[in-house]
C-alpha cells in the first residue's frame, strides 16, 4: 500500500492525470468565413490514414469534433454552399494513456467567385 502512496504522489507531482475509460476527441475544428461569420450549412467529414470519409459532429456553434480517439493522419475537409471547399491534415498521436492527444483546426473559408 504504501508503493501505491508512493506511486500516486510521484504521478501527481509529474503533472499527469491518472488514466481513464474516456474517449476524446481527435480533430475539433471550427468554421468561419473571410467576413467572420460562422459558415451557415457548412459540413465537415474527415478520414483517417487515406482510409473512407467520415462525418465530423457539429456543436450547432460553430465547433466540431472529428473522430474519437482516432490515431494517424487525419484530413479534415470543410464545405459550405456558396464557398470554397478546404482541407487540411494534422497527425494525431497518443497521449500517455493512449487516447488521442486532440488538435485543433481552423477553417477560413472564401466565397466562391461569381462567373
Amino acid at each position: 500500500m504504501a508503493r501505491f502512496a508512493v506511486f500516486v504522489a510521484l504521478f501527481a507531482l509529474a503533472g499527469c492525470a491518472p488514466c481513464t475509460t474516456s474517449v476524446g476527441t481527435s480533430v475539433s475544428a471550427s468554421i468561419n468565413t473571410t467576413d467572420g461569420s460562422v459558415a451557415s450549412g457548412a459540413a465537415l467529414t474527415f478520414s483517417v490514414d487515406g482510409g473512407s470519409a467520415q462525418s465530423c459532429d457539429d456543436a450547432s456553434d460553430g465547433t466540431w469534433s472529428c473522430g474519437y480517439d482516432q490515431l494517424g493522419t487525419i484530413a479534415v475537409t470543410a464545405t459550405a454552399p456558396g464557398y470554397s471547399t478546404q482541407t487540411q491534415s494534422t497527425t494525431v498521436s497518443a497521449d500517455h494513456c493512449g487516447h488521442a492527444s486532440e488538435r485543433h483546426l481552423s477553417f477560413l473559408l472564401s466565397p466562391l467567385s461569381a462567373s
